[in-house]
C-alpha cells in the first residue's frame, strides 16, 4: 500500500510545483524504504492497541532526523508523532551535546541545591548534615558520573554546596570551615569523614568502562571500539588514540589506561594475552621491574607467556632465552626468577583474565 501523494511529491517532475524539490531515482528508492517501513510500524501500533487495549500517546513521541533529512514532515505524519531535534535526553543522557558542555550537569546542580538548602541544616546536627551530604551524593549525580568526564568548575560548585552546607551557621551567616575539604573526604579510619572525592569517584566510575572493555569482549560496544581504534596486546585496552577526530568520549577516558594498569594484574590461563615481562601475573611487579638484569638481556622482551610456557603431559615447562650466556652474578636472579615460576600452578590451559590487586598466588 503506497500513498500516492506521498509519491508523486517525491518523483514527479512537477514536484517543485508541489513545492517540494523532486528526487532521483535512488533516494526515491531509500525515500519508499522508509516510508513502507514506517507504515508497517504505524500498522503494529494500531494492532497493539487493537488486541491490548491500551493507548499509544504518539503525541509525546519524537522522530529525530540525523544529518539532513528531506520532507520530513511526509514521514511524522506517518507515525503521528513529533519533530524532535538534537541536543535531546534518552534515558537520563544528553544526546547530541558536547560531553565536555557543562550545561549538561544543570539538572545535577539544580537537585543538589534543593536537598541541601539552607534551612535544612538548622534542623540537624553535625552528624545529620554528613548523612545528607553523602546521601545525596549516592543517588544525584552518579549516573552522569558513570558516563561523562566531571568539569574543574562543575566540581568545584558541588564541592562548595557540600562545604557550605556542612559548615554553614543560621540563615546566611558565614562560619570558617575548621577542617580542610581534602582531609574531609579521607576514610574514617584515616581520621576523615567518608565524604567520596568528587575528582577520584568521577575517575573510578570513568574507569569502569576500561574495565569492561577488557571483560566484555563479545558486547558490541566493544567491538565497534575495537574496529576503529584497535587494540593493545592483549586486547585488554584500545590502542592509544592521537587522532584529532574520533569517539572524544572514549579517547579521555582511554587516556587513564596508564594509570587504572597500576591496580590491576593477571591471572594466567593459556598465557596468550598476558605479556611476560610487562604485565603483573607473578607477583606483585611486574617481572620486568623483579629481574631488571635478566629483562635487559632477554631475547624477545615483548613475549607472551604463551610463547615462553611449554605443556607436556599437563606439565608446565619454561623455555627461557637471553641474548648471551648468563654471568655468575646474574646466577641468582636467574635461579630466583625459575624458581618463582614453577611455583606457579594451575596455567597452561583455560582463558587468561584480569583481576583487581595484585596477582593471586595458587
Amino acid at each position: 500500500m503506497e500513498n500516492s501523494s506521498f509519491t508523486n511529491s517525491l518523483l514527479s517532475p512537477y514536484g517543485r510545483a508541489l513545492g517540494r524539490k523532486p528526487l532521483n531515482p535512488l533516494l526515491y528508492c531509500l525515500y519508499r524504504v522508509a516510508y513502507s517501513k514506517l507504515t508497517s510500524l504505524r500498522f503494529v501500533f494500531t494492532w497493539f492497541e487493537a488486541v491490548s487495549g491500551l493507548k499509544i500517546n504518539l503525541g509525546k513521541s519524537e522522530l529525530v532526523p540525523v544529518g539532513e533529512v528531506n520532507n520530513m514532515d511526509l514521514l511524522v505524519d506517518i507515525l503521528g508523532c513529533n519533530i524532535g531535534s538534537f541536543p535531546m535526553k534518552y534515558l537520563g543522557v544528553p544526546l547530541g551535546a558536547a560531553f565536555k558542555e557543562k550545561a549538561i550537569w544543570n539538572p545535577v546542580l539544580e537537585k543538589v541545591e534543593r536537598r541541601l538548602a539552607g534551612w535544612k541544616r538548622l534542623y540537624l546536627s553535625k552528624g545529620g548534615r554528613v548523612t545528607l551530604i553523602k546521601s545525596t551524593l549516592s543517588s544525584i549525580p552518579t549516573y552522569l558520573l558513570s558516563l561523562f568526564p566531571l568539569p574543574a568548575s562543575v566540581a568545584h560548585r558541588l564541592e562548595k554546596l557540600q562545604r557550605d552546607f556542612l559548615w554553614g551557621g543560621i540563615g546566611e551567616e558565614k562560619r570558617f570551615h575548621l577542617i580542610r575539604w581534602d582531609k574531609v573526604c579521607l576514610p574514617l579510619q584515616n581520621g576523615g569523614l567518608a565524604i567520596k572525592n568528587l575528582r577520584l569517584f568521577n575517575q573510578a566510575l570513568l574507569g569502569k568502562w576500561i574495565w569492561r572493555f577488557g571483560n566484555e569482549r563479545d558486547f558490541l560496544w566493544r567491538k565497534v571500539i575495537e574496529a576503529k581504534y584497535g587494540s593493545v596486546m592483549g586486547g585488554w585496552c584500545s590502542s592509544p588514540v592521537n587522532s584529532p577526530h574520533g569517539v572524544s568520549l572514549w579517547k579521555t577516558i582511554s587516556k587513564d589506561w596508564s594509570s587504572f594498569k597500576r591496580f590491576i594484574s593477571f591471572e594466567v590461563g593459556d598465557g596468550s594475552r598476558v605479556s611476560f615481562w610487562h604485565d603483573v601475573w607473578c607477583g606483585d611487579s611486574t617481572l620486568k621491574e623483579s629481574f631488571p638484569t635478566l629483562f635487559a638481556i632477554a631475547c624477545n622482551p615483548t613475549a607472551l607467556v604463551a610463547d615462553i610456557l611449554q605443556v607436556h603431559n599437563g606439565t608446565p615447562h619454561w623455555d627461557l632465552t637471553f641474548t648471551r650466556y648468563i654471568q655468575d652474578w646474574e646466577s641468582e636472579a636467574l635461579m630466583q626468577l625459575i624458581e618463582i615460576l614453577y611455583a606457579k600452578d594451575g596455567i597452561g590451559s583455560g582463558m587468561d583474565a584480569i583481576c583487581w590487586g595484585a596477582a593471586k598466588s595458587k
